[in-house]
């Protein structure tokens, strides 16, 4: 937890039942789309991200189950591979795309907020061949990479990353970065439920309160 405090350390966190039990939906989510050998802790991939793992961000979201915390998390993506520029957005109400991160962007243009052709796979912009593009990559065009966000092999989103500072991103880095995706995606998901949940429990509450009143 002491990683998860230095990322919101202004904030007191306690964990309820609720909490326990969103952790390992997420954990058990997770699990089941990309089997684990070893852990999570495990999954370290390049001297960017060395000190840094998966489960970090999803004990931040059992703590913190928010839309917040998903851009926290694509903040602190950002720092650790200095980059300069991202987006995360996510299908919500209606089927529309939501900016839910913009990480020093000022404007997003509407052409990336429509549904974008779907892909399943991270696309690096210097890897692709002459012939090959992608709708995003014209929206964004400071963008180096895109990463599907998805839940049950159904696109939800995107993230759209900007080269590091330092380099391009090495085959490690986008592996570690499509786990990232993944769990973002699984967060998204949670957080819609844990919201709904909680909704409906206010909404009973309020029901019995006007019953017990009448």
């Amino acid at each position: 937890l002491t990683a998860v405090r230095a990322i919101w350390p202004e904030k007191s966190t306690s964990i309820t039942p609720d909490t326990i039990v969103f952790l390992a939906t997420l954990i058990l989510a997770l699990t089941m789309r990309h089997p684990i050998q070893q852990g999570i802790e495990s999954l370290f991939f390049g001297e960017v991200v060395k000190n840094h793992s998966l489960s970090r961000f999803a004990t931040a979201l059992s703590l913190k189950p928010e839309l917040a915390t998903l851009e926290t998390i694509v903040m602190q993506l950002s720092e650790d591979f200095h980059i300069r520029r991202a987006v995360l957005a996510l299908t919500r109400e209606f089927g529309h795309l939501t900016v839910v991160a913009q990480i020093n962007v000022t404007h997003v243009p509407a052409t990336a907020l429509f549904p974008p052709t779907r892909f399943s796979q991270p696309m690096v912009r210097s890897a692709l061949a002459g012939d090959q593009n992608h709708t995003l990559f014209d929206a964004f065009d400071w963008a180096e990479i895109l990463l599907p966000v998805a839940v049950r092999e159904k696109q939800v989103g995107y993230l759209a990353l900007a080269q590091p500072q330092d380099g391009y991103f090495n085959a490690e880095q986008v592996a570690f970065l499509a786990r990232a995706a993944d769990m973002i995606a699984v967060g998204s998901e949670a957080i819609f439920l844990f919201d709904a949940a909680r909704q409906f429990s206010l909404k009973v509450a309020g029901a019995h309160e006007q019953e017990r009143k009448n």
